[in-house]
């Protein structure tokens, strides 16, 4: 998938998930959470604030168990 791909999408339903991330989008952006229910990141709902929010996704769908310790120590 590329921005403009994903950027197309949000415009239409607000709502994506990619890789067990939760994309959502309202006026204020794009939100990314983490398949742990982190947010990580408020992007700019426009091409390249989609291609950021793909890029964090890539950069760390691989890391479940970062983020399942990061979540145990929030709680």
């Amino acid at each position: 998938m590329n921005a403009e791909t994903l950027h197309s999408i949000l415009m239409q339903k607000n709502v994506y998930g990619l890789d067990g991330f939760h994309l959502s989008a309202d006026e204020h952006g794009v939100c990314v959470t983490n398949p742990y229910g982190v947010d990580c990141m408020l992007l700019p709902m426009t091409v390249g604030g989609c291609g950021q929010a793909l890029a964090l996704v890539a950069k760390t769908k691989d890391r479940k168990r970062d983020w399942a310790f990061y979540k145990s120590w929030l709680c």
